[in-house]
């Protein structure tokens, strides 16, 4: 399968920290609207596109924004202070180059010595090389959210950029809807907003369409991560179909389907069974008594600017989500 790296390196260049996806949503409603029954904008920012079936109701999503930080406060030294938006390591964004909505480029910086592994995020800094006797310009940054800036490169076997997380998902979504010619099932695809920030926004997109199925797409870590995260899941195996995280042990029978979904149709798969990270599908199985599950994107280096995924992976998990779209619900 070939991919359409155009859109996807378009959309991992995107800006969309979580609360701030308005560029991104734009960019995902252009590229599919020609190929929906019906997109829809819900309050908070979640973009519902659905596909008519006459099947059981399933809603896939993937969620549009990145990890980033909030620009707290400037000292005099003109050096602001962050809080994170989604789960950071701080000591992998020492020295990160990052970016402003409007393209200002500042790098982040550390008061402690690099050997110091005890970084949090009270210790990091950036500076944005502005003069900071220009307390005026400056103050006016505060509230503004910022972004890794990196780079987009692939070769025949994988893709590295930042944002894959979750833009890979978002990339796969949209090539489904515009796939699918007709279908089984009667199909929503959510792209959520504030997924990196406590899942907040996928809830009301839930409460809204009432699935009977709700599968996210989305990356989880690999074995090769070496962080001393529990996980068999490899890079360029196929695409990873969630068993548990550290938020929700997927129903069997939604297991089960799934592996039968991609075993008659030569889908090449693994089981994704660890302790750590969580997707948008554990609102549906905590607050809303959806059955819920994950086909996910195996990667290495998440939440860093070097993100490393494999395109036979993608290609798998593009694969299965547009064949689950014609595939009864035996559950």
């Amino acid at each position: 399968m070939i991919l359409n790296s155009n859109l996807l390196e378009k959309m991992c260049a995107a800006y969309g920290p979580s609360g701030r996806e308005h560029r991104i949503r734009q960019m995902i409603a252009e590229e599919i609207k020609d190929y929906a029954d019906d997109i829809k904008e819900d309050a908070i920012g979640n973009l519902i596109v659905h596909k008519t079936g006459k099947g059981r109701k399933i809603a896939v999503t993937a969620h549009m924004d990145q990890i980033g930080f909030m620009l707290r406060s400037v000292d005099d030294k003109g050096r602001f202070r962050v809080l994170p938006l989604g789960s950071i390591k701080p000591l992998n964004m020492i020295d990160t180059r990052v970016r402003t909505e409007t393209g200002e480029q500042g790098v982040v910086l550390c008061e402690k010595k690099s050997a110091d592994t005890t970084v949090s995020c009270d210790d990091l800094y950036i500076e944005f090389g502005m003069n900071p006797k220009k307390s005026d310009s400056l103050d006016s940054f505060r509230g503004q959210e910022i972004v890794i800036k990196a780079d987009y490169y692939e070769n025949e076997e994988f893709i590295v950029s930042g944002a894959l997380d979750d833009r890979i998902g978002c990339f796969i979504l949209a090539e489904v809807i515009k796939k699918i010619k007709s279908c089984r099932n009667d199909m929503y695809f959510i792209f959520s907003v504030q997924e990196e920030n406590g899942f907040q926004g996928i809830q009301s997109a839930i409460s809204a369409v009432e699935p009977d199925l709700l599968l996210a797409v989305d990356v989880t870590c690999s074995n090769e991560e070496l962080r001393g995260m529990k996980t068999d899941t490899s890079v360029g195996k196929g695409a990873a179909l969630k068993v548990m995280d550290h938020f929700m042990i997927v129903c069997q029978e939604v297991i089960e389907w799934l592996k039968m979904t991609a075993s008659e149709n030569g889908i090449p798969y693994q089981l994704d069974i660890s302790d750590h990270g969580g997707t948008d599908a554990c609102k549906a199985q905590r607050y809303q008594g959806v059955k819920a599950g994950a086909v996910c994107v195996p990667a290495k280096n998440i939440h860093s600017g070097n993100e490393i995924v494999s395109k036979s992976d993608v290609a798998a998990c593009l694969e299965l989500i547009q064949t689950i779209s014609d595939t009864e619900i035996n559950f």
